[in-house]
């Protein structure tokens, strides 16, 4: 039998890609197969500008699937209007979400692999939860911040106990 498979979707910003790269070479090192679902101008953007290719090219159990972000290709997508994307992904991402993975029985591949065995998802993209809830398929949502920014969350109430919070001016 085929080893189990992973969808992992990143929020299409460039931190959130990376970290969830780093985590497909990861599962790829384990000899799972990793599909990583970018949007369209994501993926376009790594090819031009990174060595996606020829990073997972010893992987064969990797590959790139995409969807739209709902943005027209002339959109800026930083700065100011970078939260166009997330917010048109999920007015867009979840019918996408949904044809992609009944239109190829969950990126299986017509049988060549096995069907998504778990989606690892961006802590935002909380569409995809009603169509792997029914097609069964167990998710975690995977925060991509770093270290020194999640440390705070275990440290609010210490901080709020020394009355650092609310800061007084």
């Amino acid at each position: 039998m085929s080893p189990p498979h992973i969808l992992i979707f990143p929020v299409p910003l460039q931190g959130h890609v990376n970290s969830m790269l780093n985590l497909a070479e990861v599962l790829c090192v384990s000899d799972l197969h990793v599909t990583i679902l970018l949007s369209d101008y994501t993926h376009n953007r790594l090819l031009r500008h990174a060595s996606l290719d020829s990073r997972f090219s010893r992987y064969p159990g990797f590959r790139v699937a995409t969807i739209s972000d709902g943005l027209p290709e002339d959109h800026p997508r930083s700065g100011h209007r970078i939260m166009d994307i997330v917010l048109s992904l999920k007015e867009v991402g979840g019918a996408q979400f949904r044809y992609l993975m009944e239109s190829t029985d969950a990126l299986s591949d017509g049988g060549a692999r096995r069907r998504v065995s778990c989606l690892v998802m961006d802590g935002v993209l909380s569409f995809t939860i009603p169509v792997v809830k029914e097609m069964e398929i167990p998710y975690i949502h995977f925060r991509t911040i770093s270290a020194c920014s999640f440390w705070p969350y275990f440290c609010i109430q210490e901080i709020i106990d020394a009355g650092e919070v609310p800061l007084k001016g």
